[in-house]
């Protein structure tokens, strides 16, 4: 089903090989409890990985003539019967007689772009995806939707969002330049942040629209501390028709240490909100971890990381971490050897604290990276503008240090990974579920970035389990989807309010006036499509650093002369003693050393591949359940 021309072969850098290696052999002292959804268990950390590096091809290469930031595709394959160019608008449709539905465009598969490939789902399934699904039962039949030029994408999934805080509009300090804070208890006592003034509950106008606000913009999944009944799927709020299809609920902590009245405790003397065991039975555990540059923060990952001491070990391949900015070299190894993730919220990080994790040397230690919006106050107001700034970001801070490929496996594949539904969504597969969104092609070029540089206007269908939600509007017609007709940009649209929520869009939209829109379409250029007052995506502290400059190549405040990473943003840190992270002590910041942490971590001798206990000191090796970690 996948015939064609292999134009470009999968490709994964050697130049982490060693180190991922190491990564996955060390055995220390966690006990790696809980499941994993993810079809390729055992692997996990060495796919999480950059794909980009070490001579693989830019994504426009691969595409067209046009230079983009990033790397390209880990395969290619041309398909030999190209799919004709709209009509009208982004796709055209072609009514069938029968069930099933064939979508042709350029397919984004997992580790493979197939151009002029095709997409065949029957119901809530995806039966085929490769160059030729004729052969595939239904396909006869079958309705079809042609995209030529356009990316087909798994539905975007968003594994961090406070929905019943999403109404409000950015808080002024967002804004480049504006005050910024050591750790969130500082802004959480500065900032007025109410919650949704039209309703939390899952029936509320506001909760509505804020779910119309992510489906707008491709998202199919959500973990949302909240949720409204219908429309996009909350991983953390499951309704009947989701357990149906098997998934299991991810539960989502704020305050996993019971410190939101803001009370440090030493000594791990937290109020812990869960045992070690509590957390260990859920099918995932999505929690805030270490949202700051403070001693603060780091000592919040040190008591979620040991079972000594009074910690409780969180840090499990079934749990993600949201934000993780106060950690370094040898915490990031910590979660990636026992398979935990971080949800990475770039946009909210930077402009209410100036800096965010450290996912460069997260990844270089073999750790997998998602992405999430946080909330409209300081994050993005959806996906697509949080891809926007992990691109940004990328490009100005990270030297590309990520391809256009894993940047939209932050959004699909490992985010489904990180909600814990890694077997079921996140990419085109056959036999996980239709989550399905259709992007215009890129300006410039590019099967992934037309994803990464999408607005509102360049998503023409949103489709969950098989069911069209969002479209142009005579897309949806011909899928048979009498919903309720829209302006978007000034394009013609339909998205199903009346039948998932109970009321039209309309009728949402007037009971929900003054809310921070669902739709961005004002701007001009690059600026179309923009929020107005989006928070700050350009790292910056007053007194301390505003951008990049002639002598501050990635404006982390340190001349390039004198930083110990020149081309990474490593910038002085409050937790690291005023100074730029270097782990191992060698002169090379940690964002740019391919071997940020040292050979043995806890000084006992014994090497960190050969140690049963990495962390800890353990010279005598001692094993009493012969688990193959020290006791």
């Amino acid at each position: 089903m996948s015939t064609g021309t292999l134009l470009f072969p999968r490709h994964r850098g050697s130049r982490f090989s060693l180190l991922l290696a190491c990564a996955l052999a060390i055995t220390g002292c966690g006990d790696n409890r809980g499941d994993d959804d993810d079809d390729d268990d055992d692997d996990v950390v060495a796919d999480a990985g950059p794909e980009r590096r070490d001579g693989a091809l830019d994504d426009a290469t691969a595409s067209s003539d046009a230079a983009v930031d990033g790397g390209g595709p880990s395969g290619v394959v041309q398909c030999p019967v190209p799919v004709p160019a709209p009509a009208d608008g982004i796709c055209d449709a072609t009514p069938g007689s029968g069930s099933a539905v064939l979508l042709r465009g350029n397919i984004l598969a997992d580790g493979v772009v197939y151009v002029d490939g095709s997409v065949l789902y029957d119901g809530d399934t995806l039966a085929c995806v490769g160059c030729d699904c004729s052969g595939a039962s239904g396909a006869d039949t079958a309705t079809t939707i042609d995209c030529g030029g356009a990316s087909v994408s798994a539905g975007l999934v968003n594994p961090h969002d406070h929905m019943t805080f999403s109404e409000g509009a950015p808080l002024a300090n967002t804004a480049h330049g504006g005050t910024r804070y050591d750790h969130r208890h500082g802004w959480r006592g500065a900032a007025s942040t109410p919650q949704n003034p039209h309703g939390t509950g899952a029936t509320s106008m506001g909760m509505r629209w804020n779910e119309l606000r992510h489906l707008f913009a491709g998202t199919t999944s959500l973990v949302s501390a909240g949720k409204a009944n219908g429309l996009v799927r909350n991983l953390d709020g499951l309704e009947s028709r989701d357990t149906a299809l098997g998934f299991e609920a991810a539960d989502s902590e704020t305050f996993a240490l019971g410190d939101s009245n803001e009370t440090f405790h030493a000594n791990c003397s937290w109020s812990y909100k869960e045992t070690e065991g509590e957390v260990a039975a859920h099918h995932m555990f999505v929690t805030h971890t270490a949202e700051g540059g403070t001693d603060y923060a780091q000592e919040e990952f040190r008591c979620q990381s040991t079972s000594f001491d009074g910690g409780r070990d969180y840090v499990e391949r079934n749990t993600s971490h949201i934000h993780a900015i106060g950690l370094g070299a040898a915490n990031y190894y910590d979660m990636a050897r026992d398979h935990a993730r971080i949800i990475w919220s770039p946009r909210s990080n930077l402009s209410l604290y100036g800096y965010t994790a450290d996912v460069s040397t997260f990844t270089r230690v073999g750790g997998e990276l998602a992405l999430g919006t946080d909330w409209t106050y300081s994050g993005s107001a959806n996906m697509l503008r949080e891809l926007a700034c992990a691109d940004q970001y990328n490009h100005d801070q990270l030297g590309s240090f990520f391809s256009d490929e894993d940047l939209w496996r932050m959004a699909t594949i490992n985010a489904a990974r990180a909600s814990g539904a890694g077997a079921l969504i996140g990419s085109l597969t056959e036999s996980k579920l239709a989550d399905i969104a259709v992007y215009a092609a890129a300006a410039g070029g590019g099967y992934h970035r037309a994803v990464l540089e999408a607005k509102n206007a360049a998503v023409a269908l949103v489709i969950r389990d098989g069911d069209a939600l969002f479209g142009e509007a005579d897309i949806m017609t011909a899928l048979g989807a009498a919903c309720d007709e829209i302006t978007v940009c000034g394009q013609d649209r339909a998205v199903c309010a009346q039948s998932e929520l109970g009321a039209t869009f309309a009728a949402i939209a007037a009971a929900t006036a003054g809310a921070y829109p669902a739709l961005f379409c004002d701007g001009d250029g690059s600026a179309a499509g923009v929020p107005d007052d989006e928070p700050s995506c350009v790292p910056s502290r007053p007194g301390a650093y505003d951008g990049a400059t002639a002598t501050d190549g990635d404006g982390d405040g340190v001349d390039d002369p004198a930083d110990n990473c020149p081309s990474i943003f490593n910038p002085l840190r409050m937790m690291d003693g005023d100074a730029q992270a270097d782990g191992d002590g060698d002169g090379v910041g940690d964002p740019c050393d391919p071997t940020p942490i040292g050979a043995d971590l806890d000084g006992d001798t014994i090497a960190n591949l050969d140690d049963n206990c990495p962390f800890t000191e353990n010279t005598s090796q001692d094993d009493g359940d012969s688990a193959d970690k020290g006791d």
